[in-house]
């Protein structure tokens, strides 16, 4: 979702004029979470198959944990959500 910038309520006028404001801002809200996401991670290559895990525990992490959980981390970033594929 990219940022939005709704600017500031109407404090004067009448009650057209604020539900004419909530619908724009709702408008843009719908709007900015169609957007794609970061495109930053498209720049990695996973050459290995990645065993999806997004559960860590940094007291107990070793290497094979922490490298499951950031290439888990890309491939979400590249489908753009965990639930893309």
């Amino acid at each position: 979702m990219r940022p939005v910038f709704l600017g500031n309520a109407p404090h004067e006028g009448g009650i057209e004029d604020k539900v004419r404001w909530i619908m724009r801002a709702l408008t843009e809200i719908e709007q900015a979470s169609r957007a794609e996401g970061l495109t930053i991670s498209d720049g990695y290559t996973l050459t290995d198959p990645v065993t999806a895990l997004r559960t860590f525990d940094p007291a107990t992490a070793t290497a094979q944990n922490v490298a499951d959980v950031l290439g888990t981390l890309l491939m979400d970033m590249k489908n753009r959500g965990e639930k893309r594929t």
